[in-house]
């Protein structure tokens, strides 16, 4: 019910639009901030939005052959593109097999830049096993300690959760890369880094608003049919929206 409130919320702070309603009279996208209220509102005006939340929804269920997960990607990327590019609707549904492709690229060019942390996690879970340490039926971890053992598990848990904190950081970056030049420009180390830091606090807000909007829709899935139907597409809209917004800042710090 909370998260009902919230989206209506924030569709009516939008301006009472209607669908289609700004039209021609939308104003140019700022180019130098981010427009939250334009992220939230956007979903609403979009001719068709409900049959598009049903769609993602659809390959979201088949997602769990992994292929739908595919199409979901390539769909919300679809989205920053046309925000990048200054659109303010919903993209169609179409050119599947491009969806299909680029959110699998995108795909492999998170699982690339996620190689670091498995190899750190697959370290960690060795020295674990190394010094015996097991885990009781209650839960609680008993071990054989080793000094040197221990240490070096201390250092690469901090390592480990460092790099999950810089990866989460980059994730808008290496978005917007991937918008920019597809898979090779994701893995452009230089150019994520230049995108992530050329304006810090629109990085810092469009984290703290994937949070939120990540937060709704748990919410949302917590009322199970709502949260599917709903909550679940509108928070990747949103997000993908703030996404493109953050291509289109950062575009300048990627050449």
């Amino acid at each position: 019910m909370w998260s009902s409130q919230f989206i209506i919320g924030w569709h009516f702070y939008s301006g009472y639009l209607e669908e289609g309603e700004l039209g021609d009279t939308a104003s140019a996208p700022h180019p130098d901030r981010l427009e939250i209220d334009e992220a939230f509102g956007f979903v609403f005006r979009s001719k068709g939005w409900f049959g598009k939340m049903l769609l993602l929804d659809l390959f979201a269920l088949l997602s769990v052959v992994l292929v739908g997960a595919f199409f979901c990607y390539g769909y919300l990327i679809e989205i920053s593109r046309a925000v990048r590019r200054g659109e303010r609707e919903l993209p169609p549904w179409d050119q599947l097999g491009k969806k299909f492709v680029d959110g699998f690229l995108l795909g492999i060019a998170f699982l690339i830049w996620a190689i670091p942390l498995l190899i750190l996690g697959g370290l960690l879970a060795g020295l674990i096993a190394a010094i015996g340490c097991t885990a009781s039926e209650s839960g609680e971890m008993t071990c054989n300690p080793n000094g040197l053992a221990v240490g070096l598990i201390v250092v690469l848990t901090i390592v480990l959760i460092a790099l999950y904190i810089l990866l989460f950081v980059l994730i808008p970056a290496i978005w917007a890369q991937f918008l920019d030049g597809g898979l090779g420009a994701a893995l452009k180390v230089a150019a994520v880094f230049r995108r992530a830091v050329f304006k810090p606090g629109i990085t810092l807000l469009v984290l703290v608003m994937y949070l939120a909007t990540s937060s709704v829709a748990s919410l949302g899935i917590i009322a199970l049919f709502i949260g599917l139907l709903f909550t679940f597409p509108y928070a990747f809209f949103v997000q993908s929206h703030l996404y493109g917004q953050f291509a289109r800042i950062t575009d300048a710090a990627a050449s």
